[in-house]
């Protein structure tokens, strides 16, 4: 029997437009009721989650920045994991001799050293654009929404210093060979790099792994990995599908990597596809 659902946002929980459907929702809300657990499980920071999901009138707790912070439902933080600052130094130099834009995910948003004319310039004629060609997600739709989680002009020194916490470093580049260039100079750290799209890496510590975070999340309520079904679609959530689950449900719209972990293939989140393989596995056994 399925006891906790732990799901992935993006290209998986979202529709192409970046909002839960009401029908997706709904489910959700039965799920809840049948005292199944529902957890969201995210490489995006809380204050972005929540208000997505918030939004579509979801109470749940929070699995954020790809594992690193653990949300319950009425916002209080209950778990923290954060890189250390000598690591943080090292990626940060490493981006910067590659002159990549890259944020560092701290408490209160993303820390970037632009001033916040340059980030808007950019997110609005460069990095949204092909973000949403490369993923057929809107992600331009609202970019008051997402520069309101930037901390433009951030004395980074306190991050590097420890006086900050880092949780989770993301860069982006539009040179696909720039990206394979810089991964490759990550592989010699002991870190988890992964990617939502071409364009991207997400960066953080080993122990910050969605996967790890939803098996040691479910121990706190004694639920075993045979009473857990995730979802996902993308790198980031390699790890998920790396752990015996008992469902390990990937989108039509997933990467190869990740169905070729899935014990299910569903259907993509454009037909509410993670809604699907729920009511399937759990409302309708």
């Amino acid at each position: 029997m399925i006891r906790l659902i732990a799901s992935d946002l993006d290209g998986t929980l979202l529709t192409q437009f970046g909002r839960v459907s009401e029908y997706t929702a709904q489910t959700i809300k039965e799920i809840q009721e049948k005292d199944v657990r529902f957890v969201v499980c995210t490489g995006r920071e809380y204050y972005s989650a929540n208000m997505i999901v918030g939004a579509s009138g979801i109470a749940c707790d929070y699995i954020c920045n790809s594992g690193a912070t653990w949300v319950d439902e009425q916002g209080t933080v209950i778990h923290n994991v954060s890189m250390q600052p000598d690591m943080v130094r090292t990626v940060w130099d490493l981006l910067m001799e590659e002159h990549m834009l890259t944020q560092i995910v701290t408490d209160g948003g993303q820390a970037v050293p632009q001033n916040r004319a340059e980030v808007t310039e950019y997110l609005k004629n460069i990095l949204f654009p092909a973000l949403s060609k490369a993923s057929g997600m809107d992600y331009g739709h609202d970019l008051d929404r997402f520069l309101a989680g930037y901390l433009t002009e951030y004395p980074m020194e306190r991050i590097f210093s420890g006086a900050a916490p880092a949780y989770k470093i993301m860069t982006v580049s539009m040179d696909r060979e720039q990206m394979a260039r810089v991964r490759a100079k990550l592989a010699d750290l002991s870190l988890s790099v992964v990617s939502t799209s071409p364009i991207n890496l997400e960066i953080s510590g080993l122990e910050a792994r969605k996967g790890i975070a939803v098996q040691s999340y479910a121990q706190r309520f004694g639920i075993s990995p045979e009473e857990i079904l995730v979802l996902g679609d993308s790198e980031n959530d390699i790890n998920m599908f790396e752990v015996p689950f008992a469902h390990r449900i990937a989108m039509g719209n997933a990467d190869q990597i990740i169905k070729d972990r899935a014990t299910f293939i569903t259907k993509t989140n454009r037909e509410d596809g993670a809604a699907y393989a729920m009511r399937r596995f759990v409302l309708e056994t």
